[in-house]
């Protein structure tokens, strides 16, 4: 789940930058959502491990 979370932020990324542009609100909307869900996955999994 993780690897294609990064992969689409990456991208995300790779293409504002190649625009020479920011994010618009819906963009960093979509970013941050990917971060956090990622962050949660992260918690979750080392939680399992205690």
């Amino acid at each position: 789940m993780e690897p294609a979370e990064m992969k689409l932020m990456m991208n995300m990324l790779k293409i504002a930058i190649h625009q020479e542009r920011e994010f618009t609100s819906d963009e960093s909307k979509n970013f941050n959502d990917l971060f956090v869900k990622i962050i949660e996955n992260k918690i979750i999994s080392n939680t399992k491990k205690i």
